[in-house]
């Protein structure tokens, strides 16, 4: 939705670079980082988080947890997609 801003994050260059190739609107941001890392993400925290088909290819899954619940607003949702 053009009305809304996210940050879209992803340890795949390729995956990064063709997101901003198709997404070009101002409120789109990207970026290449280490979900399981620390992150520094000046827009947080965010009212809301998604994770889309990644959690089973993680090997460390609970720093997914760990790193959603520093970046959310107390009680934002989480959702996890599997497949």
């Amino acid at each position: 939705p053009l009305n809304v801003s996210y940050v879209g994050v992803d340890a795949a260059a390729q995956l990064i670079t063709a997101a901003k190739q198709y997404n070009k609107h101002s409120a789109y941001r990207f970026i290449q980082a280490d979900v399981t890392q620390q992150l520094s993400i000046p827009q947080a925290p965010f009212s809301h988080a998604t994770l889309i088909l990644a959690l089973q290819n993680i090997e460390h899954p609970l720093l997914v947890f760990k790193n959603a619940s520093q970046q959310l607003q107390s009680g934002a949702p989480f959702v996890i997609v599997m497949n």
